[in-house]
């Protein structure tokens, strides 16, 4: 990519960013769990304000907070008691195709104590349900919207800014945005409860679709016929440096845990694999794991404690800010993930200059930076690779600075936004004249 401010860099720019989920980020709330998107769209978002002649309006789900501005970054609440109440369930319950239109993944009190509440709103309250995410971004005036992760809120998005007459843009978050289920007809349904049908629809009418990697830009061309730009994670090495001082504010359990490898994701046993941490700590007696294990399937997480041996220490969640001094104490961090987008927590550990041990994801950043090793599905090696880790290489810092700094991302992504702002009214301008 180009980095010099060009002409794009002059104009005026008005942002709608979405992505719900990122309360946690913003407040810095230690009860939320923060994903990689979320910390994504946070800094993207913090970034882009700084520049010249760029407002930003940041879409959030949070019922308990206002309008506010924090870092010239104006905040943008959405929540209803209804969909809050939706989202409580989703550990329990998952979308269907066919009548009753939702399947129980997991039985639980409250899974019922959830429904009652559902029912109380449908026939107390049926005008809440109508709270409508879209009259939301209706009234959120921008000169372009993007939304981190494919879902049925990026729809909304979409048609937001179609109904506007302004682009929109869809940053992709992991590689199952992708997935090649996510057609008309399969009746495929997502972990999260986004059918194939909306997902497909996304994928087609986005004016703009940005990726993490060479690998998803190959997956959208090959799966869906659609182009790309890449436009790599970024991370603001300042303030991880920083952060990573202070390990005076971890908790005493965390402390203990000094010179243990590192293991970071939700309790979900498809993609994130944590079971195959603790069959790891087992054949790795001689070695010591922190495992901070995020809440999602809480029938796995009985599992993973249950069988937990002595060599390992779980914590259910670390505030945000205190992450950089967790990775300066580990000994290294370690993926089990089977799918990933791109791993935030791989720049981080780079930051602090510890290996990455991965079972199989990343390989290619990881031989790039010379950051780590990918085993590529051979659990032998992955085992040997903790045993027997690698040195950090001085050049994973210069690869860092170069493919994966705020300013290296940031700059392009404005630029590609202007210019996505531009082309598209040319396009509706000519189309006038026709």
């Amino acid at each position: 990519m180009n980095h010099s401010n060009d002409q794009h860099e002059q104009t005026s720019l008005s942002i709608a960013m979405v992505c719900l989920n990122a309360a946690g980020v913003v407040f810095k709330r230690p009860e939320k769990n923060i994903g990689g998107m979320e910390v994504r769209a946070w800094m993207l978002a913090k970034a882009l304000a700084r520049q010249p002649h760029t407002q930003v309006s940041f879409v959030i789900r949070d019922i308990a907070t206002t309008s506010s501005t924090i870092e010239n970054v104006n905040i943008v609440p959405f929540e209803s008691k209804w969909s809050h109440a939706v989202s409580q369930l989703s550990p329990y319950l998952t979308r269907s195709y066919s009548f009753p239109w939702l399947k129980v993944r997991r039985w639980s009190p409250r899974l019922l104590t959830g429904l009652a509440k559902l029912a109380t709103l449908k026939f107390l309250s049926p005008t809440e349900k109508q709270t409508s995410f879209a009259e939301v971004l209706s009234t959120t005036k921008a000169d372009i919207f993007v939304g981190f992760g494919v879902s049925y809120y990026t729809k909304y998005l979409i048609e937001a800014a179609q109904q506007a007459g302004q682009p929109s843009v869809v940053m992709i978050a992991w590689d199952g945005d992708l997935d090649e289920r996510n057609r008309p007809g399969t009746g495929y349904v997502s972990q999260f409860g986004d059918r194939a049908e909306e997902t497909w629809w996304i994928l087609k009418n986005a004016d703009q679709i940005v990726v993490q990697t060479p690998e998803q830009q190959a997956m959208l061309k090959e799966r869906f016929d659609r182009e790309s730009i890449i436009l790599e994670n970024p991370i603001d090495i300042d303030w991880w440096h920083k952060q990573s001082q202070y390990a005076e504010s971890l908790s005493p359990q965390i402390r203990s845990a000094s010179n243990a490898w590192l293991w970071v994701g939700r309790c979900e046993r498809h993609h994130k694999q944590p079971q195959l941490l603790i069959q790891l700590a087992r054949e790795c007696p001689d070695e010591r794991f922190l495992m901070i294990l995020n809440p999602r399937d809480q029938e796995l997480e009985h599992e993973i404690r249950r069988e937990c041996p002595p060599n390992v220490t779980i914590v259910e969640s670390v505030p945000y800010e205190q992450m950089p001094a967790v990775f300066q104490q580990s000994k290294g961090l370690i993926s089990t993930s089977s799918q990933e987008g791109f791993p935030n927590t791989f720049l981080q550990a780079v930051v602090c200059q510890r290996p990455i041990i991965s079972l199989n994801v990343a390989d290619r950043f990881l031989t790039s930076s010379e950051a780590g090793i990918c085993a590529n599905g051979d659990w032998d090696e992955f085992v040997k690779s903790i045993k027997l880790p690698p040195r950090p290489s001085s050049q994973a810092q210069a690869y860092l600075q170069q493919h994966h700094s705020l300013d290296a991302i940031t700059i392009p992504f404005r630029t590609i936004l202007n210019g996505l702002k531009e082309s598209f009214h040319e396009q509706l301008t000519s189309q006038k004249k026709q």
